[in-house]
């Protein structure tokens, strides 16, 4: 039987290494609204990825097993009022970014970053929260320019945004952290703010609150599904990448083999 089960996992093992790519993995935090989260599901379906609905931000205490996942998307709407994220879930998130992953938010996260999202405001948040607003439309414009955001994307677009007690926050990068998009908000207002952390992993963050009207918008919904591209580089984790290191190669088999029958009856 073991021997039968050896010969199964190299044979896995076998196709696993072939490289072959998979859509980018995407973990969204519930926004606690179904039209919400459904305009995003959505949205990452249709630009070719694979999203998954999680729990609320107020929710995720660290127990829930991202490793199949490339990127999180930390959504705070509607439910910008719901309270904290517990201190274990944003240490599992910062320690999780390493190995070429990535994270995606909207506002409030930025907003209630002081006491909701401190540790990853401090760590790895790459933006700085000024002041909100609540308006109708909002206009960005390319500031710097990436193929993988501004593929299909406008230099310059206007979009109707979700009101969720306000619109969008005035945000500003930090040191070492890049404004792609600016926004109409103020002079110094961006729109979409990223970074790549020591550790590989890479945060962007959206200055709108991200609903469904913005994800209707065809160029705020390719910069939307550009962003989780973007802090993957342009491509997921391959099939069978078991140490995360974005390669599928002899040390992805020896772990397989190393590990194989744990947790095995026979």
């Amino acid at each position: 039987m073991r021997l039968s089960k050896l010969l199964t996992a190299l044979a896995v093992a076998t196709v696993i290494t072939s490289g072959v790519m998979a859509q980018i993995r995407v973990y969204v935090m519930s926004s606690g609204d179904a039209a919400t989260d459904n305009a995003v599901l959505g949205a990452l379906t249709a630009g070719g990825h694979s999203p998954t609905l999680g729990v609320q931000y107020t929710e995720f205490d660290g127990s829930i097993d991202l490793s199949n996942y490339d990127v999180v998307y930390i959504q705070a709407n509607y439910n910008w009022s719901a309270g904290t994220m517990p201190a274990e879930g944003q240490t599992y998130l910062v320690n999780w970014l390493s190995g070429g992953r990535g994270i995606v938010t909207c506002e409030w996260v930025l907003y209630l970053s002081s006491y909701a999202f401190s540790s990853l405001a401090s760590q790895i948040f790459p933006a700085s929260y000024n002041s909100y607003r609540t308006t109708s439309t909002a206009t960005f414009t390319r500031s710097v320019e990436d193929p993988i955001l501004d593929s299909g994307v406008h230099a310059t677009f206007t979009f109707p945004v979700d009101n969720y007690a306000g619109t969008e926050s005035r945000i500003t990068p930090k040191t070492g952290a890049t404004a792609f998009y600016m926004s109409d908000f103020a002079p110094d207002g961006a729109g979409l703010v990223g970074w790549q952390l020591a550790n590989g992993g890479r945060v962007i963050q959206f200055s709108t609150t991200n609903g469904p009207s913005q994800l209707a918008d065809p160029n705020f919904r390719q910069l939307f599904n550009n962003a989780f591209r973007w802090v993957v580089r342009g491509r997921p984790r391959p099939q069978g990448d078991v140490n995360g290191d974005g390669c599928v190669d002899d040390a992805d088999l020896l772990i397989v083999l190393f590990n194989f029958g744990s947790g095995c009856d026979d």
